[in-house]
């Protein structure tokens, strides 16, 4: 069984990405993270473009110029990105150019070495947040997917891995008491989270991988749709709460 989507399907998908990017990153803006729903389906929006991406690296274009492109745009979205969020996180578009140069490299190392990389990516993650859209293990996605798609040993264990770790946060599951690791109060929000993160993606791959016909999205569209819905986001984040100049170090 082949995984990789193409044509009308791969297209489909990016469309519902998108959506879901829309309803996460306004519950974020607009309504201060205080809707859950929104929140959880916001959960599946990185893994499908992550996905996506591991489909069009499958059919092996050329990187570079992928790579490029994504890097253009990532920074033609920065600055509205701080002024929609505000913060200075960099923005999903460098999450996933960093992505699309591991899995480049990824999927032709030896096994031992996307081993320790993974390892290496998972424990920087608790240490290094905040830094990237997603963190460090976001980088880690595409490379895990694209091996997974290919069938290669371990492939889907480490997606598993990877997907539980970009919502699940160790902070909010174990605390320090006297010196002991303990477990917190449960709370069903991390189980909300996680679950979102692992159904939506797989949900929305069932109802699209078998959508007929060839691809009808502009070549482009995803890189002008993330800019430009952030554009709008920041606007009306402008007008309720200012200019953030704490944000620009000029």
């Amino acid at each position: 069984m082949s995984f990789r989507l193409t044509g009308a399907s791969l297209d489909v998908l990016k469309l519902w990405a998108m959506v879901l990017m829309v309803i996460d990153h306004t519950n974020l803006i607009v309504f201060d993270n205080t809707v859950p729903w929104m929140f959880y389906l916001g959960r599946g929006c990185f893994p499908l473009f992550a996905f996506s991406m591991a489909c069009n690296l499958d059919r092996d274009i050329p990187v570079d110029a992928y790579l490029k492109r994504l890097v253009v745009f990532a920074i033609i979205s920065q600055p509205v990105f701080v002024l929609a969020f505000h913060e200075n996180t960099m923005n999903i578009l460098f999450t996933l150019a960093l992505g699309a140069a591991l899995a480049r490299w990824y999927v032709g190392a030896a096994l031992w070495r996307r081993h320790a990389i993974l390892c290496v990516i998972l424990l920087s993650s608790v240490f290094f947040k905040d830094a990237i859209d997603y963190d460090l293990v976001g980088i880690a996605l595409p490379a895990v997917l694209l091996s997974a798609m290919r069938r290669e040993r371990y492939a889907w264990f480490w997606a598993g891995i990877v997907l539980l770790a970009l919502n699940l946060d160790v902070g909010e599951v174990f605390m320090l008491d006297g010196g002991q690791v303990v477990l917190q109060s449960f709370s069903w929000d991390p189980v909300l989270a996680v679950g979102g993160t692992f159904l939506i993606p797989w949900v929305s791959y069932l109802l699209c991988r078998r959508v007929p016909g060839d691809r009808f999205l502009p070549r482009y569209a995803l890189y002008w749709f993330y800019p430009g819905h952030l554009l709008l986001l920041a606007l009306w984040r402008l007008t309720r709460d200012g200019l953030p100049l704490e944000l620009f170090p000029f």
